[in-house]
């Protein structure tokens, strides 16, 4: 989990970062919900992505006086073949999970 979420974003960064740096370009990572909502069932996946969010703030610190902007989006809750085993885990419909995890979501 921390590979897939972090440790590639670090090498991918790291790879790109004199060109990003030589022409002010712009990352962008995906995070979720769960970097800033606890999810018992799913705590590596919350880590991995709390640790992402950490990273690009850490990144974009260090890229800014090349006028480089690093941002993380968190996209709501999609259907997709993980939010429905999370729902058969949780002993929920796709509905009725799906009525949980947007009791989650907030608009700032």
């Amino acid at each position: 989990m921390f590979q897939a979420n972090v440790t590639s974003a670090v090498a991918l960064m790291d790879a790109a970062e004199e060109q990003i740096c030589t022409n002010c370009g712009s990352i962008v990572l995906t995070s979720s919900l769960a970097a800033t909502v606890p999810a018992p069932r799913a705590e590596a996946y919350c880590i991995a992505k709390a640790a992402l969010e950490c990273l690009a703030r850490n990144r974009a610190l260090r890229y800014a006086p090349d006028g480089v902007r690093v941002n993380v989006i968190q996209p709501g809750t999609l259907d997709t073949p993980a939010f429905r085993r999370s729902a058969t885990a949780s002993g929920r419909t796709g509905e009725e999970h799906r009525e949980a995890l947007a009791a989650k979501h907030f608009v700032h």
